[in-house]
Formats: structure tokens, sequence, C-alpha cells
């Protein structure tokens, strides 16, 4: 796996949420590359709503703004973070590192495949260079961190960064999620991964799977009328974590615009 180098401070450097386990991914947006390194620009976030809803700060709104301006609207770059049980030593680490390894390339397969059927760019992965520009090793605490770059067009409404860092989850079901070859292959994918054991978070992505699986490519086929026709900063504007994919779909969207959007076309869907 390719590596990239990251420019931490200490206010989002990998290190700093805390000494806690937890399985589950933590989220963090990077920015602009300057001489040898990209920046970190936010702190980290385990919801996916609450971390999508920091890009709004890079248009100048909801407080504090400096540094935001390195966040770019060019490329989609975010950070994923897993960290393992320190008293299991760098034995466990290890171990831990090569699941999160499978974790995220499937993540990465899956993505692909829903970028492939709407013709955008596809996300690329890295791994974070274990040793800080300070000297210190992230994997000293535990702790391992990816890299994806992908397609703007992720960028372009709240509620498609949402579904992005849900397909980022849902790599964790790993053997279970390789009938996902197509499009067409989202029940599939769910009756596939049902069964499988898992955590709390797990089971939480799969029910928030559930419940999408049947609407999200007529929202992704309709992409344009949803996301596209209006600027970028007004649909992040409003954004309190009323707008990921599972509320849009429920027809809950905080945003009155995009419902009314949302609810034009399951009405024109029932008409046909």
């Amino acid at each position: 796996m390719k590596e990239i180098q990251i420019r931490w401070n200490q206010c989002n450097s990998p290190l700093s949420s805390g000494p806690y386990y937890t399985p589950n991914p933590a989220f963090a947006w990077f920015g602009q590359k300057e001489r040898d390194a990209y920046h970190a620009v936010t702190g980290w976030h385990g919801c996916r709503e609450t971390f999508v809803g920091e890009y709004k700060r890079k248009f100048g709104v909801s407080g504090y703004t400096k540094g935001y301006e390195k966040m770019t609207t060019r490329y989609l770059r975010v950070l994923v973070k897993f960290k393992s049980e320190k008293q299991r030593g760098q034995t466990g680490f290890r171990s831990r590192v090569r699941v999160t390894n499978r974790w995220m390339k499937e993540s990465v397969r899956m993505l692909n495949i829903i970028e492939k059927y709407l013709g955008w760019s596809l996300t690329k992965l890295y791994r974070v260079k274990d040793k800080m520009l300070g000297g210190k090793k992230i994997s000293n605490e535990c702790v391992v961190v990816y890299a994806l770059t992908g397609s703007s067009k992720w960028l372009r409404a709240p509620q498609l960064m949402s579904l992005y860092l849900l397909f980022v989850r849902l790599g964790r079901f790993g053997e279970s999620t390789r009938v996902f070859k197509s499009m067409d292959d989202l029940n599939a994918l769910y009756k596939s991964i049902k069964d499988s054991r898992s955590d709390g978070q797990g089971s939480q992505d799969r029910d928030y799977f559930y419940k999408i699986k049947g609407k999200l490519k007529l929202a992704l086929d309709n992409r344009k009328k949803l996301f596209f026709t209006r600027p970028m900063v007004k649909l992040y504007t409003a954004n309190n974590g009323w707008h990921g994919i599972n509320n849009l779909l429920a027809k809950k969207d905080a945003d009155q615009n995009t419902k009314k959007r949302w609810n034009e076309i399951l009405a024109s869907t029932k008409k046909g």
C-alpha cells in the first residue's frame, strides 16, 4: 500500500483523542499539500454526520474557520483512524492492522463499484506514514491511519458523503460483502451481511444500510436534481446531523428544498 505524509498539529493529531479503545473508525478531513506533506485540517469524529458537518467551515460558516481554507473542493480527502487495545501490545496491534488493511481495501472496492456506475473517478487508498514529522511514531500508541482520495462529486452534498462513509464502515464485514459486484446487488449485499457477527456499531451500520438499500439506486440515478443544481454552500450551511443519506431517503431531511425534490422523484416514480 502506498504511503503519504500528513502534517499534524496538537489538535488534530491521531494521538490526541484519548487512550480509550474502540473498534470503530474515526474520520478527519485533510487538505492541501505543501512541500512534503498534506495538512490535516480537523479533529476526529466517530459520527458520520458531525464529521461531514465540519465541511461547511470551508465556506466560512459556523464559528471557528481558521485553517479550514486548506480544505479543497477539487478532491475528496478523508483520513480514517483505527486504534488497537494498547494492553495487547505491538503483537496485538499488528494483528489489528492486518484486519483494518482488509477492511479498508474492501471498503474501497465497494466504493469503486458505485463510482464506476456513476461515471466518477475512483477512490484511492493510502497508508499514512507511521513516522510523524516530529519523529514520533503513530504505531507506538497502537494507532493506524489511512487516507482516502476521490472524486470531488462526493463532496457536492452532505448526503453523498454520509453514503460514502457508510460504505467505509461496511468494509468491516469482509468476506460477506464480496457478493457486491454491481448496483444490482444491493439486496444480495444486505442478505449476506445480515447474519454476520459484529459489534454494536456494525449492527447499527447494517441497520442503516437495510433502510436505504431499496431506494439508493433511485436517489443516485437522480443525483443531478437532488444535489447538483444548487451551490454547495446552501447544501452544507444548514447541516446539523439531519442531512445524512438515511434521513433523506426516509423523507426526514432537514433541508426542505432537498426533501421536496426527493418527494417529487418518489411521486413521479409511482406515477410511472
